[in-house]
Parts: structure tokens; sequence; C-alpha cells
């Protein structure tokens, strides 16, 4: 079974036979997570109050998106007003780092309506082209994804596309990569 990412909240069976739903709505003085539960009768009504609590304690509220909010306008006002509701201190440090040093610059200027799947592929494949681990990439992935995760629930987008962008296979870049050197050096060899 494949693990989920964190920030989603879970769905777990209870000693007694219920289902709970819980979410980490917020990290409280000293750090530490205050969690928000509701148990139901069966896993599907679980799965569906895990939906009610992630729209209570994360989401956006539509009125926060102007019509033309760029992708780095969303991503700094939800650095400052979001991710504290999830994350330490520390943590959203890290956050806005990340979307600074290799986000902003490349998807930035984008409207946020606008933002579409193809345009993250392109970024993360910009990212492995440029040397960048894997797990560097994944890393820069992760506030992203959180933010547009919120955007999407306050309805500023249809869904967290960069569920559907899965990161670079590295091994098929470099060939990618080899060939385009080899072809070239050939060229200018041919050239001399």
């Amino acid at each position: 079974m494949s693990r989920r990412p964190n920030g989603t909240g879970s769905v777990f069976k209870l000693a007694n036979g219920r289902w709970a739903a819980e979410i980490t709505a917020h990290f409280g003085s000293g750090g530490t997570p205050v969690k928000k539960r509701r148990s139901a009768r069966t896993k599907t009504e679980a799965l569906s109050l895990l939906e009610e609590l992630k729209a209570q304690y994360w989401s956006a509220d539509a009125s926060e998106f102007p019509v033309d909010m760029t992708v780095q306008a969303w991503c700094s006002y939800w650095v400052e007003h979001h991710a504290p509701k999830t994350a330490r201190e520390d943590t959203v440090a890290q956050y806005a780092s990340l979307l600074e040093s290799y986000v902003l610059s490349d998807l930035g200027r984008i409207e946020l309506r606008r933002l579409r799947t193809p345009d993250l592929v392109r970024w993360q494949d910009a990212l492995a082209r440029r040397g960048l681990s894997p797990g560097t990439v994944k890393a820069a992935r992760g506030p992203l994804s959180a933010a547009l995760t919120s955007a999407a629930l306050g309805h500023a987008l249809h869904n967290d596309m960069l569920g559907d962008a899965a990161v670079p296979d590295m091994a098929a870049l470099l060939v990618d990569q080899l060939s385009s050197d080899s072809a070239t050096d050939g060229l200018s060899t041919r050239e001399l």
C-alpha cells in the first residue's frame, strides 16, 4: 500500500469498531500539533467527514483570489496565512525558501487560474535538466503542491494538478541529455 502525502489527513479504524477522520488543524504554542477528529460508523462516512474537516480548517476562502492572482502572489499569501495553520514555524520558513529558490522564478508570473498540468511538467523537467537531484525536485514540489491544494479547496483551481505530474525520471533525462550532447558533438566535429 502506498503512503499518502503529509497534510492530507487520515482515516483509520478505532478500537471500538468505529472509523475516525483526523487532520492537524494547526500547531499550538511550542509547535505541538492540534488535531481535529470526528468519528463515523463506516469508512465511507469517515472519508466524507475528512473532506468536511479539510474544508473547515484548511480551505481558502474564494474571496482570497482576485481574478488575476499570480502563482507568486498566491504562494506568498499561502506561506503567510495558510501554511502556519498546519506546519511549524521552521517548516514554513523552509517552504518559503523552496518556493523562492525553485518555483517562483519559473511559475510565479502565471495567473493561478491559468496554471495547467503541462506547465508543472515543464517546470519539473526544467529543474531536472539544471542538474537538480530527484530529491530536490520532490522537495520543491511539496510546498507548491500544498499551496495548490489550498487554492483548489478555495475553488481557484479545479484540482491539485501536481498529482498528475510525476517526478521526472532522471535516467531518461540523462539519456536525452547525452544523446543531444553527442549529436551536437558529432555535428561540430563534421563541420571542422
